[in-house]
């Protein structure tokens, strides 16, 4: 069991998301999915956390997409290790994150 074609992907230089494809030993097929940084939600946190100056608000978004994406990046990792260790199957765990690789979209979102 191991991903495959783990890629980052970017907008406006920031990392947005990591897709990536699982061999699922159930049905024994590839499937792929797409995991998202919510960078907007956190930096609204922070920005409200205090009264904040404009010229802050760069910064402070440049934080809150590097801090989702260690947090995303951890948690991936820890959900591999729960399958390495047979304590759950790539579905049970990633199923939200399921994309068409048609369109590239998430199945939740249609």
């Amino acid at each position: 069991m191991g991903a495959s074609n783990v890629r980052k992907k970017y907008e406006e230089k920031v990392c947005i998301g990591i897709t990536f494809d699982l061999v699922d030993c159930t049905p024994q097929k590839t499937i792929a999915f797409f995991l998202k940084v919510q960078v907007e939600p956190y930096f609204l946190l922070l920005w409200n956390e205090k009264k904040r100056k404009p010229e802050t608000a760069d910064r402070l978004y440049t934080e809150a997409a590097n801090s989702t994406w260690n947090v995303l990046a951890e948690w991936t990792a820890m959900q591999y290790e729960m399958m390495i260790m047979r304590q759950a199957y790539p579905l049970q765990l990633f199923l939200p994150f399921l994309i068409d690789r048609q369109s590239a979209e998430l199945f939740i979102g249609k």
